[in-house]
């Protein structure tokens, strides 16, 4: 075989060899996009969870502050329901003292 011949199958051969790199060049760049669009998606779906998240702990603040003022609330009627029974009783006892010494 002349240097000719063997330039031509060695010229083919590394025609061959650039094609099968190249098509695996694209399928890696086809698989980096795809993988690019997932870590995206899964960053947008983190940011709408943490969004999401923060969102439910201002809720609970706000509700468990509103819990916290109509306790307040609650107690205090609660201390001047207590204070109309003390007083009322106190005013039942003198009655029934008085009544007791007028029989």
């Amino acid at each position: 075989m002349t240097f000719s011949g063997y330039f031509y199958i060695f010229s083919n051969c590394a025609h061959k060899i650039a094609q099968q790199l190249n098509q695996q060049l694209t399928q890696l760049q086809q698989q980096i996009d795809v993988y690019k669009q997932q870590v995206s998606q899964y960053e947008n779906v983190n940011t709408n969870n943490q969004q999401q998240l923060t969102n439910r702990l201002k809720q609970q603040e706000m509700t468990i502050q509103i819990l916290v003022e109509e306790k307040a609330e609650l107690n205090g009627k609660v201390r001047n329901l207590e204070e109309i029974e003390i007083n009322t009783k106190g005013h039942l006892d003198n009655s029934s003292f008085g009544f007791k010494k007028l029989k």
